[in-house]
């Protein structure tokens, strides 16, 4: 059960971060 909530949790951050860092390039690309 920890063992599944700990990779749950791992995803998560992978998934936030991954957002994080394209919303934070994007606009910052974007701009000229």
């Amino acid at each position: 059960m920890s063992q599944a909530r700990r990779m749950l949790t791992g995803c998560g951050l992978v998934l936030g971060a991954a957002g994080f860092f394209l919303l934070g390039i994007g606009p910052v690309d974007i701009q000229p």
